[in-house]
């Protein structure tokens, strides 16, 4: 599943190519692994828990 996040929280632009059944995601601090988490959610539900967005 291809998606693309632009413009939400810290990120700027990202295009991703998940691949079932499981993905993982690391990096530094602050590198934006949850604001990737968020976006999935906010997408996926209409929630996010996040106060600002950019």
């Amino acid at each position: 599943m291809q998606i693309t996040i632009k413009d939400f929280l810290r990120i700027e632009f990202l295009s991703l190519d998940l691949q079932a059944p499981i993905n993982i995601f690391v990096g530094e601090n602050q590198a934006g692994k949850s604001s990737i988490g968020h976006a999935l959610r906010w997408c996926l539900t209409g929630e996010c828990d996040v106060k600002s967005y950019k």
